[in-house]
């Protein structure tokens, strides 16, 4: 039975999202108290507070290389801390609703954005610039890059996953699933192994893989038969231990898929 490791107390009101550094040495949580900790995790101290924001912070990111971390809130805006000192180094008037997800690239130099007012945003880290803005005039709740940074891909509202090809720039697939009743909105993951993989839970219970070179729904298996009775919200993907992790909103533990 695993136990707790240590217990991270000090937000006002309830957690949002929670982002590792790239090191694993540090936490950023961001919570409906409009602030954003940074904790040591091998300690359990709150190194800083990152205060700035107007309304409750909905998401946080670290950078690839953990010198900055972005956080996106109710305030329409994303904000980018300097981690060294706690600063902060960019005020982006991201959009017209709130922030719904932020995404490094994995270099670093780019950060994506979504939002409620259904546009997606690519950002220059470095200048604030955006880069590209492209209106789905459809509610978003997710973003991501594929490990090599040459295809996104923004969730819908409705259940819809978009792939965007940046080279080309449009949209090269589109997937559907049943969106979750317990959750707003999917919450994909991708998967690096011979070929890329997408994976998204959706709301019927399933977890879907799709190939991302073809577009093919390769598996898709029941997440009921471990328990989780129509609840689960979101996955995880460990490359280190080539595993995915579901969790849901209605137990208190969560199911590990290894690959056979």
């Amino acid at each position: 039975m695993s136990t707790v490791h240590k217990t991270l107390s000090g937000h006002n009101a309830a957690l949002s999202d929670c982002a590792w550094s790239f090191d694993s040495k540090t936490l950023a949580t961001a919570s409906d108290d409009s602030d954003v900790f940074i904790w040591d995790i091998e300690t359990g101290r709150c190194l800083m507070i990152l205060s700035g924001h107007s309304a409750p912070v909905l998401c946080c990111n670290y950078s690839p290389t953990n010198t900055l971390v972005a956080s996106a809130s109710c305030d329409e805006t994303v904000r980018l801390w300097d981690t060294s000192n706690g600063n902060c180094v960019s005020v982006l008037p991201a959009h017209a609703d709130p922030v719904t997800a932020i995404y490094f690239s994995n270099d670093g130099t780019v950060l994506l954005s979504t939002s409620h007012d259904g546009i997606w945003r690519a950002w220059d880290v470095h200048t604030g610039c955006c880069l590209k803005s492209v209106d789905l005039h459809v509610a978003l709740s997710s973003v991501l890059y594929t490990p090599k940074s040459q295809v996104i891909c923004t969730v819908t509202s409705n259940g819809e996953l978009l792939l965007w090809d940046l080279a080309v720039e449009k949209c090269i697939a589109r997937l559907s699933c049943e969106r979750s009743r317990y959750f707003n909105g999917l919450q994909p993951c991708f998967v690096k192994k011979e070929s890329c993989f997408l994976v998204v839970v959706s709301g019927n219970d399933s977890l879907h893989i799709w190939e991302m070179k073809t577009g093919v729904q390769k598996l898709n298996f029941e997440t009921i038969d471990v328990g989780q009775c129509s609840k689960s919200t979101l996955v995880v993907y460990s490359e280190s231990s080539d595993c995915l992790v579901t969790c849901s909103s209605g137990v208190r533990y969560m199911s590990v898929w290894v690959s056979k």
